[in-house]
């Protein structure tokens, strides 16, 4: 079976900084497509450079980061009193305990991929942190309106092979994010989505070595997602995320494979 890779940077718009070292890597030939994440104030003019700059580039659905696209008072159920998103474990206990309102979540992610989809159209859809992928609920409501939007394409993120040295924490993520992925796959392929042969990303998140990159291009097989998260540490990333500084050691690290293994993007798969 052939090789084909797309090393995919997650994250576009949450800076401007991370926008901007996505962008770069990809010019250098380290990066093939991106997902973006649309709901903070100032990614519209990052859209337009997105846009501008040929990158492939897909929907990254987003209720755990920032604040929602729609006016809070729009869908009170997916914001804290300050109206922002609420945490990933919040969201979920929230949604088990049927304190979400899957409509006002069907109107935010509808919001999300108008707003990109005003810019440029994404080519496939994945989640920030994952977040469909813990709960037949939240994939319920994302499957079919993914479909409907004509969003052909998407991440699987089961990771096939764990490999040593990777950090115990990452380990045990990306244990359950595999067990919670295994229970939803079939409701998956209902929707007859299409998607990469394997994936990795998530045992080396915000930890990727130049090691890490070889051993996965060695025993990868068929069409594989490489999820990284790169950027440019700036003062609104490090307002955002907690992992800054990790941004930049990934880029660097990004840096040095660029232009040495031909990428694909998700929509020639």
């Amino acid at each position: 079976m052939n090789k084909k890779f797309i090393i995919n940077a997650d994250d576009y718009g949450l800076s401007p900084g991370v926008s901007r070292g996505i962008l770069e890597l990809f010019r250098s030939g380290a990066v093939s497509s991106t997902s973006v994440l649309v709901n903070q104030a100032d990614c519209v003019e990052q859209l337009q450079e997105l846009m501008n700059s040929g990158l492939p580039a897909g929907i990254h659905l987003n209720l755990t980061t920032g604040k929602p696209v729609l006016p809070a008072e729009k869908v009170p159920s997916l914001v804290n009193s300050k109206g922002r998103f609420h945490d990933l474990k919040k969201l979920w206990l929230l949604l088990q305990s049927g304190r979400l309102n899957p409509e006002e979540i069907r109107l935010e992610l509808s919001a999300q991929v108008e707003r990109m989809s005003a810019s440029l159209k994404p080519d496939h859809f994945d989640g920030h942190q994952h977040f469909y992928f813990f709960s037949k609920k939240f994939a319920r409501i994302v499957f079919p309106l993914m479909r409907d939007f004509g969003i052909r394409e998407t991440r699987l993120p089961f990771e096939s092979r764990l490999f040593p040295g990777s950090h115990p924490v990452l380990v045990a993520k990306t244990l359950l994010l595999n067990w919670s992925v295994h229970k939803i796959i079939a409701l998956l392929e209902k929707y007859n989505f299409s998607y990469p042969d394997s994936f990795f990303g998530q045992q080396f998140c915000g930890r990727w070595s130049l090691r890490d990159f070889t051993r996965v291009f060695r025993h990868a097989e068929g069409v594989t997602e490489i999820m990284v998260h790169p950027g440019f540490c700036d003062d609104l990333l490090r307002k955002r995320s907690r992992l800054s500084d990790q941004r930049e050691r990934e880029l660097e690290v990004l840096r040095k494979i660029a232009g040495k293994i031909s990428l694909d993007s998700f929509g020639e798969i």
